[in-house]
């Protein structure tokens, strides 16, 4: 057969009939025999069925449910679940509450918990734990789930986001992540921007360590970040600037009067990190090598929830902080830290830009996001070129 799709009623399918339930193989004969006409192929499937399908108990009842579409047809092997319950099971997860969950989706508690159950049915599996006093709390089944719900729902907005450029213009979501060390500084600027050339465009902001980051990107929770060099293959990174790293120390600490310092000196204190787990691997190994090349000892390395936390503690001269160096107004109002060069054999540069999974193809609001952060960057970083040299003065 050449084209249009071909359709057979499933072999499960019952007969209806005054005397009860007609055997398969009499089932197979009758829908032969009187109801082949309303299936075709090609060009004419539109117009086969002739309206005349009777619904009482001495005809055949043509159900939908009972339709079965050989591979090679459009609706083949197609999920009988819905986008809204899978968004109703992240969010519900994401806040550990199926109430709240409901809230935030301007919902009725029990159509979110209703959903989330359908959605357990159909995919033949438990996703949480339900406490009547602590919420939800997802099954081993549900952890694993969960990124596959939230890799669709961003595809499916994507989706639907792609359609919505086609009729022109910026507008929808936009989900962006941040390592914690750039976000502070870079996306109230960046979402200012956008909001006076794009008021219609909406970014779902996101801020994390490098796990984070990386699990939300391969997840699809975000289609971009903001990040240094990611040293992933899975991973495209488009550097936007080169800024200095410096330390940060206390304005008390001696090292804030001279302006500058070594890193043996510096390591005599605790390093405080936000951007990766104190005990993850590849960052130990990319910090031992940068203290190990400047003859300097592995300081003590003490893990920070937040850029905000960090700076609150090296201020406490608690220890101090490595991060790329901002224009002087940037930290200017808080007088009680200080920004210390760094003298080393060669320049502590990193670059800063937006990563990307590989194969992902950059939407037209992912372009106008990363504009705006190639117009901000100068602005709030002190940022070098390519020969190292200072492109800005700090004031």
């Amino acid at each position: 057969m050449r084209g249009g799709l071909r359709l057979r009623l499933a072999i499960h399918c019952e007969f209806a009939t005054g005397s009860g339930l007609r055997s398969a193989a009499t089932t197979s004969r009758m829908i032969s025999e009187r109801n082949a006409r309303y299936f075709t192929t090609g060009a004419n499937h539109a117009n086969a069925f002739d309206g005349r399908q009777q619904t009482n108990r001495t005809h055949g009842v043509l159900d939908p449910e009972l339709i079965e579409v050989i591979p090679g047809g459009f609706m083949a092997d197609c999920p009988d679940f819905s986008l809204v319950q899978l968004q109703y099971f992240v969010l519900s997860a994401e806040m550990g509450n199926i109430s709240d969950a409901a809230k935030a989706l301007h919902a009725s508690q029990s159509a979110v918990s209703t959903g989330v159950q359908r959605l357990e049915r159909k995919l033949g599996t438990q996703l949480f734990f339900r406490n009547r006093t602590k919420g939800v709390s997802l099954t081993p089944s549900g952890r694993v789930l969960l990124a596959d719900a939230r890799s669709l729902l961003g595809q499916a907005r994507r989706l639907r986001d792609r359609g919505r450029e086609w009729q022109g213009g910026i507008h929808g979501e936009l989900e962006a992540a941040s390592l914690h060390s750039i976000a502070a500084w870079i996306f109230p600027p960046v979402l200012s921007k956008l909001k006076q050339r794009h008021p219609e465009l909406t970014v779902m902001m996101h801020e994390g360590t490098v796990d984070r980051v990386c699990e939300l990107l391969r997840s699809g929770g975000c289609e971009l970040a903001l990040t240094s060099r990611l040293p992933d293959p899975d991973f495209t990174f488009i550097s936007l600037a080169r800024v200095p790293v410096v330390a940060f120390v206390a304005d008390g600490d001696p090292l804030a009067a001279h302006g500058f310092a070594t890193l043996p000196r510096l390591a005599t204190r605790p390093l405080l990190v936000v951007d990766s787990p104190a005990d993850d691997a590849a960052a130990a190994a990319e910090r031992s090598d940068f203290f190990t090349r400047a003859g300097a000892p592995i300081p003590e390395v003490v893990q920070m929830s937040s850029l905000s936390t960090m700076l609150a503690m090296v201020a406490a001269d608690v220890g101090f902080a490595l991060l790329n160096q901002p224009l002087a107004r940037n930290y200017a109002l808080d007088t009680s830290i200080r920004p210390v060069e760094i003298i080393a054999d060669a320049p502590n540069i990193a670059a800063i830009g937006v990563t990307t999974l590989s194969d992902m193809v950059s939407s037209r609001r992912a372009h106008e996001f990363i504009s705006a952060v190639s117009t901000v960057l100068p602005t709030v970083f002190q940022t070098v070129d390519d020969q190292g040299d200072y492109r800005d003065e700090i004031v």
